[in-house]
């Protein structure tokens, strides 16, 4: 599917975008929710502090805790 887009509501300026569709927009509304709670950490503790959300004990948990961990590891709270 193509979109136009631009800063105009007449179409002056626009340009036209390929947007694909996803089957179930949760995995992306979680992933944002999972962002913003790694962002207030960050801003409330001044950048000390780690966040990682681990969905499971299984292979999700253990993909997050890989991805997200090993990212933030010279935080002050990622060794406790």
């Amino acid at each position: 599917m193509k979109i136009k887009i631009g800063p105009n509501p007449d179409g002056k300026d626009a340009r036209e975008v390929t947007v694909v569709p996803v089957d179930e927009e949760f995995p992306l509304r979680n992933r944002a929710w999972e962002e913003d709670n790694r962002r207030k950490v960050d801003e409330l503790s001044g950048g000390k502090l780690a966040y990682v959300h681990v969905p499971d004990t299984a292979v999700g948990g253990w993909t997050n805790f890989n991805r997200f961990y090993y990212a933030q590891t010279g935080k002050l709270g990622s060794d406790h």
